[in-house]
């Protein structure tokens, strides 16, 4: 029997009562990477119920699902967990002429919650994104110090970062040392 396990479901950072900044593990979910030439896009938005964005960094959220447009032709889907099954049994309507790529990335990312009104300063000391431009909500492929992430900006005081789990240690050591330097300033 598979056993899922997060190995930084007991970790916390935490300052001001975590006003200031909470990182937490993100709660497990589904996620998927579609690639699709717009010609197709009318099936995949029947398998989703909304319209998929077209804009780079443009975010969706409809019906439980999240979409971001991370490329020319290309889409990551989050999900609640409960839900792979059916949107994984909907994509078989894809198979049926356009040529496409979906794929169940669920496992391979781990998905770290960044709250609080210190949030941006925290991922400004290791993103090269100015984070001010960002609008919310928002998702861009990116890099924090040299681990590739997806980085969605929720709301001002809101970030979540996607890391594949071989870079997740090293992104929490930096998290935590960066927001000893928080601390300290706060």
């Amino acid at each position: 029997m598979l056993t899922e396990t997060n190995p930084y479901a007991d970790r916390l950072i935490a300052i001001g009562d975590r006003d200031v900044l909470a990182v937490r593990p993100a709660p497990d979910c589904a996620r998927f990477i579609l690639r699709l030439r717009k010609a197709g896009l009318g099936v995949a938005e029947k398998i989703f119920g909304c319209a998929l964005p077209l804009t780079i960094g443009e975010v969706v959220i409809a019906a439980g699902i999240t979409i971001a447009c991370l490329g020319p032709d290309e889409w990551f889907i989050l999900a609640d967990s409960s839900e792979a099954h059916a949107i994984m049994s909907r994509s078989i309507s894809l198979y049926n002429g356009e040529p496409h790529s979906f794929v169940d990335i669920s496992h391979r990312e781990i998905g770290i919650d960044i709250v609080g009104s210190g949030a941006a300063q925290l991922l400004a000391s290791a993103s090269p994104l100015d984070l001010s431009a960002m609008t919310a909500p928002t998702a861009m492929r990116t890099v924090f110090d040299q681990a590739q992430i997806i980085l969605i900006k929720w709301s001002e005081t809101h970030y979540r970062i996607e890391v594949w789990p071989s870079f997740a240690e090293h992104v929490w050591t930096l998290l935590t040392a960066a927001s000893r330097e928080i601390e300290l300033g706060t």
